[in-house]
Parts: C-alpha cells; sequence; structure tokens
C-alpha cells in the first residue's frame, strides 16, 4: 500500500529526529526522494532555492521531502517584523513533502522538540513555489 502524503511528511520528520546531529534546528536544508524502496538524500545544502534548482528530480520518485529549518514568530498584520529579527522568535523545523496526492507539512519547534504539529496542504510562499516548480518538472 502506498502511504499518503501526510505519512510520508511525518516519516521524514520522525527519521530526521532520530538521527543524531550537532542541533536539529539548525541543519542544513535536505531533499528526499521517496519510492517503492523506501526515502534516501537527493541533496542538501545551505540555500534552501540552489538545493533545489540544482538537484534535477529523478524519474522514479513517487514523493518529495523537503527539510528545512528556520525561525518562526508571532504574526499581527501590521506587523513588518522578519521572524528572525522578531523579539519572540523561535527556531523550527519544517518538513514538507510532495506527492501526487498534494502537500503536506509538519513542524517541530526548538521550545517543544517532540511535539510534531500538522501544519496543513495550505502553505503559500516562495519555497512553496520553488517545490511545486520543482515537483512539477
Amino acid at each position: 500500500m502506498t502511504p499518503t502524503i501526510q505519512q510520508v511528511a511525518r516519516t521524514i520528520d520522525e527519521m530526521v529526529a532520530n538521527t543524531p546531529s550537532n542541533d536539529p534546528f539548525s541543519m542544513e536544508a535536505t531533499l528526499y526522494g521517496c519510492d517503492e524502496d523506501g526515502a534516501y538524500i537527493l541533496a542538501s545544502g545551505d540555500n534552501p532555492y540552489d538545493v533545489l534548482a540544482d538537484t534535477p528530480k529523478p524519474s522514479k520518485i513517487t514523493a518529495m521531502a523537503f527539510v528545512v529549518t528556520g525561525w518562526a514568530s508571532p504574526t499581527s498584520e501590521n506587523e513588518t517584523v522578519r521572524p528572525s529579527e522578531h523579539p519572540e522568535r523561535i527556531r523550527v523545523r519544517l518538513v514538507t513533502a510532495v506527492g501526487y496526492d498534494g502537500f503536506a507539512t509538519v513542524m517541530r519547534r526548538a521550545d517543544q522538540p517532540n511535539e510534531v504539529e500538522d501544519m496543513g496542504d495550505e502553505g503559500t510562499g516562495a519555497l512553496r513555489d520553488a517545490l511545486e516548480e520543482w515537483w512539477g518538472r
């Protein structure tokens, strides 16, 4: 049975969470390919957009997952402060999975590293656009 895209996101998240690392909230952007044999790293690097631009999409994959770390902060309509500069910022790790049945994103916060938050499939922005472009190749 083929896993759902939500299952792919959670599986990659668990795999990353259980991999020894110096700081799982400051790791390189990592692109995984998924097929019937499992998941494997396609590429990683400091700049997530370069990782996507420089990595060809293998023809045999049925899904992909992209792991990135960054900052999150409370937002308001009048706020113009970047999350990385916000006084209430927190480190986060996102895993976004993309497949033929859509998108799914899960997130962990550095202050609650054992809690996995389901962010759904409604993401927007430059990274979402880049992931859609990469998947559509």
